[in-house]
Formats: structure tokens, sequence, C-alpha cells
């Protein structure tokens, strides 16, 4: 399956979650958003149903050269500190490495699935942006429009406006220059 959220972005920025192991794909899955989708930041995530995969054991190598270099590296940093710590197996499988996932031909395989899957993923997310784009000028225009007759309403009082200011700096000034001795000269 195939989830695309986004974001406003003034450059398309692409953002997925680890490919699964489709990296092999990865300029193709950007190739196929970058045609239809110009500008934003793009979340994308990809999930692949492999419980299908008969055996597990096919898809993964333990490398047992990687592990024996940890426990001897272990060992050895062991006797330098004076510590004994037993090491579990479960632990040793997760230092990087160790467990490897073999990259195999059905992953180049399932791309016409997985553009198929895209491609419906981006149609949904165009025709959301559409509607929410028509929305969203629905509510400009009308936001537009009240402005428009706030403006025209401001207007009747434009020049009564002027004509009061005009007249309240004239009194103003006939009330200074009462005091005031004019030189006429």
């Amino acid at each position: 399956s195939v989830e695309i959220k986004t974001l406003n972005h003034k450059n398309l920025s692409i953002v997925s979650n680890p490919l699964n192991g489709l990296f092999m794909l990865e300029k193709q899955i950007m190739k196929t958003i970058g045609k239809q989708v110009f500008r934003g930041k793009v979340f994308l995530k990809i999930a692949i149903d492999d419980s299908g995969t008969k055996n597990v054991s096919q898809r993964i190598n333990v490398n047992e050269n990687v592990a024996k270099n940890y426990l001897r590296k272990i060992k050895k940093l062991q006797k330098k500190l004076s510590v004994k710590v037993e090491i579990q197996i479960n632990e040793v499988i997760n230092f990087p490495g160790v467990i490897e996932r073999i990259q195999q031909e059905k992953e180049l395989n399932c791309w016409p699935y997985l553009k198929k899957a895209l491609e419906q993923a981006l149609e949904v997310l165009i025709a959301y942006r559409k509607s929410e784009g028509l929305r969203l000028a629905r509510d400009f225009n009308t936001r537009l429009q009240r402005i428009k007759k706030s403006i025209r309403g401001i207007k009747k009082y434009e020049k009564q406006t002027v004509n009061e200011y005009r007249a309240k700096l004239v009194n103003f000034v006939r009330n200074i220059a009462k005091n005031i001795e004019l030189d006429k000269g």
C-alpha cells in the first residue's frame, strides 16, 4: 500500500519511510511522484505485505564473520576493563551488519504493482488538492467581497471626513492666530 500526504512548501521535497529494501526503485518512485506533484513537502509511506513469503530465511543472511568480530572485540574489552558480562545471542544479532537483508529480484519485479499503487495514491492526492484549492478560492473570494463592501462603505464618508478635518484645522489655526499679532510687513 502507498500513502501520500503533503504540506505546502515552495519546492518539491519528498520524504519517505525507509523504502522497505526498495532502494533500487527509489529513483523510479521519485520520478513518478515528480511528474504529478511540482511543489510541496511530500510524505510517502510504502508498506509491502510480504507475509505470504514462504521462507523468511531465504530473505535474510547472518553475517557470521561480523558477529565473531564483535564478540572478539567485546571479549578483548572485557579483559582490558576486568569486567565479565555474558553476551546473549539476541544482543549479538542486533549489532549493525550481523543480520543482512538480501536484495532479491522479486523486489524489482514488484515495480509494476508498486507503480500502480503509487499512481492511485497520487490520483487521490491530486483530487484532494484540487478540491482543497477550490474551497480556498471560494473562501478567498468571499473575504475579498467583504473587503470590497467595506471599502465602498468607507468611501461614502471620504469627502465628509476630509471636510470635517479641514474645518477642524481651520478652527484650530484661527484660535491660535487670535493670540498672535501678525507682521503685516
